[in-house]
């Protein structure tokens, strides 16, 4: 299939602007998300919890005395 150059140059303009709309509907997205957080999610970023499966394999794998 052959195109030509006037095709060739609305298509790579189609393909920016579909670029652009998806960038600026992630950015949506991001700001959504960060203004939607509990105030105490933003205070603790640095902190993470501790995941449950190595909380339990540091459980069962203690030495007693």
């Amino acid at each position: 299939m052959y195109t030509n150059s006037e095709n060739i140059g609305q298509i790579g303009s189609e393909r920016q602007r579909d670029a652009l709309a998806r960038a600026e509907q992630w950015r949506r997205a991001q700001r959504l998300r960060t203004s939607s957080r509990p105030a105490h999610d933003t205070e603790n970023t640095g902190r993470r919890a501790p995941r449950p499966i190595a909380w339990l394999l540091a459980l069962a794998t203690r030495r007693r005395p």
